[in-house]
């Protein structure tokens, strides 16, 4: 029964489903934007690696389908939850720690100061509880609007903050490389949250 499910699950994931819509959402056609709409990897756009062959992102296909984020789409939340006593000089300054978590965004181990074990809830257009992995990152999909934000670990003092997440403006491509530009990247909400002892 497993072997049918994980192979009813590689056929729809090889079908190309492509991103969930919400209300409000539009799906288009549009001309690949690695390629130029000609399906060869020879004539890749947007900084894109040339070779040769069909192009990593429509497969050859020339065309893509595209969501259009309406007012409900959910955006991605990303962020950390530190220890503000392991921060050291930068404990005070918002800016740094968020300098420090775009930094240490490429290395997959937990960042300086993680809590481990802490729950995150976001109150507002949506009601989310996150638990936080021993890494101390978050990665979730709230709807656009204020949240409320509560924090709690065991050992640390109960956290609170508010957080705006903007809604979705760029298109949401249904690429079969999975590749995801620097404007996808900036509909993304960061957030860094600290705990005190």
């Amino acid at each position: 029964m497993i072997r049918w499910m994980l192979l009813l699950g590689l056929l729809l994931v090889g079908c190309g489903m492509g991103p969930t819509t919400y209300p409000g959402d539009r799906v288009e056609e549009r001309a690949c934007r690695w390629c130029g709409g000609t399906g060869e990897a020879g004539q890749m756009q947007e900084g894109g690696p040339v070779s040769d062959g069909p192009c990593p992102g429509c497969r050859g296909a020339k065309k893509l389908k595209v969501v259009v984020p309406g007012p409900n789409h959910p955006a991605v939340v990303k962020g950390t939850v530190r220890d503000l006593a392991a921060l050291g000089d930068i404990a005070g300054n918002p800016d740094a720690i968020a300098l420090m978590t775009m930094q240490e965004g490429q290395n997959p181990g937990p960042v300086t100061g993680a809590v481990p074990n802490a729950t995150v809830v976001f109150e507002g257009s949506d009601k989310v509880t996150y638990a936080v992995p021993a890494t101390g990152r978050i990665k979730t999909m709230l709807k656009p609007g204020h949240y409320k934000v509560t924090i709690t670990a065991p050992g640390f003092a109960e956290g609170h903050q508010e957080i705006d997440v903007a809604q979705r403006r760029e298109p949401i491509w249904s690429e079969r490389a999975r590749l995801v530009t620097e404007e996808q990247e900036a509909d993304t909400t960061y957030v860094d949250f600290t705990l005190r002892r």
